[in-house]
């Protein structure tokens, strides 16, 4: 019984850690600059699983692309 509630308890940290990640997905605009004097354009947004402590987890991202 201990570790069944333990197990849930992760999970729902998991989501909640999840939900709190996916306020910024940092997406900052159509372009911004790429570093090397250029400007990236914005793409789309991609997804990406992480193992935290608590569970697995799915962020998004906003992802940028510069041809330099």
């Amino acid at each position: 019984m201990e570790m069944a509630l333990r197990s849930s308890m992760h999970q729902m940290g998991g989501v909640i850690l999840e939900r709190l990640l996916d306020e910024d997905r940092g997406h900052r605009g159509p372009r911004v600059p790429c570093g090397k004097g250029h400007e990236a354009e914005f793409v789309d947004y991609r997804s990406k699983e992480v193992e935290t402590v608590l569970s697995r987890i799915q962020v998004k991202h906003a992802y940028y692309y510069c041809s330099c």
